[in-house]
Parts: C-alpha cells; structure tokens; sequence
C-alpha cells in the first residue's frame, strides 16, 4: 500500500510540475514568436516604404514633364530589385501606368503592397508664375510597389521550427531532471516502506 502510495505521489508531482512547465515553455514560445515576426514584418514594411518613397522622388520630373520613356526605365530599374515583385507608376496627366512585373515571382507570390503618391517638388510649387499650386495639381500621381514577404515567410518558419525544437527538448530534460529529483526526494519513503515489509 505504501509502494503504491510512493508511485502515486511521484507521477502527480512529475504530472503537476511538467504541467506547469509546459505552460511556461508554450507561454514564453508564442511570446518570442509573437516578438519576432512583429518585428520582421515592421522591417519588412520600412523597407517597402523606404523604396517607394525613393522611386516617388525618382519619378517627380519624369511625371512633371510627361517623359513616358524615364516612368519606364525607372519601373524596369525597380525590379531588378530580387525583393520587389511588381511596379506601378501612375502618371495622372496621361492617364496610362508604366507597369512592370519581377518575372521570378509568381501571380500569388506573398507580397506588401505600398502605395506613395507623387507630388509637385515645393520649387516647382513656388516657381509656377508665383500663386500656390490648387490642391487637385499638387499631386503627379502614385507609386504602387509590391514588395516581396518569401523570405520572411521562410524565415519566420525556419525559427518557428528551431524554437519548437528548443521548447520540446527543454521539457524532455526537464522531465529527467524531475524524475531524478522526485526520486532522490521520495527515497526515505522507499526506506520506510522496506522497513514496514519485515515488521508487517
């Protein structure tokens, strides 16, 4: 009776303590997970930004004078970029978009799409016969960028996979080490309950 007493008690402890342990381990996992892909994906979108609002500056007098041919060699330019899956600089005085499409990515490719608008340089504003340029002239049109998310997606599972290989070895060596340890501690019980089978 006392045996059986001993093994119950250990496996409640082991139970109880690996419980508690696994809470811990899942909690802390889908924390750092959280963390990082967060802040993957805030990189990821300053990048984006970053490029578009540089292609916006790129594409100001291009779309300024209505030089069609820059709009396009500015957007073949941009996806040459191995991140950048498509550009799209929509001229509003002519109304047609110069669009180029990143052929090494496919139609359902993960992307970020950032829209930047394009606007009349603050010279150009001031230098056009002096009056402040109306709100509707002040815009030359937009930039459309889709920036490409793959790597992030393989590196968002590549660590996942890595901090569940981390988080399940840790339990597995916790369990031993709780099992040597509720082993050590239940010994004197052991003891008694080899001394009582003479006595009994």
């Amino acid at each position: 009776m006392i045996h059986t007493l001993r093994r119950n008690l250990g496996t409640r402890l082991l139970a109880s303590n690996m419980a508690l342990a696994t809470v811990t381990v899942v909690t802390l996992s889908a924390l750092f997970l959280w963390s990082y892909n967060r802040d993957l994906h805030q990189q990821l979108t300053s990048r984006a930004e970053a490029l578009a609002g540089f292609l916006a500056r790129q594409s100001q007098f291009a779309m300024l004078v209505g030089d069609r041919a820059e709009l396009e060699r500015i957007a073949a330019s941009a996806v040459a970029n191995d991140l950048v899956v498509f550009v799209e600089l929509n001229d509003a005085q002519s109304g047609t978009p110069a669009v180029r499409r990143n052929n090494n990515f496919g139609t359902n490719a993960p992307l970020i799409e950032v829209r930047r608008p394009v606007t009349r340089p603050a010279a150009q504003s001031a230098w056009d016969s002096g009056a402040p340029v109306p709100e509707g002239l002040q815009q030359l049109g937009t930039v459309r960028l889709g920036f490409s998310t793959a790597r992030e997606r393989t590196a968002r599972l590549r660590v996942s996979e890595i901090t569940a290989g981390i988080a399940i070895a840790s339990l597995l060596l916790g369990a031993m080490v709780q099992t040597m340890q509720l082993r050590t501690l239940l010994r004197p019980l052991q003891a008694l309950t080899e001394f009582t089978h003479p006595v009994a």
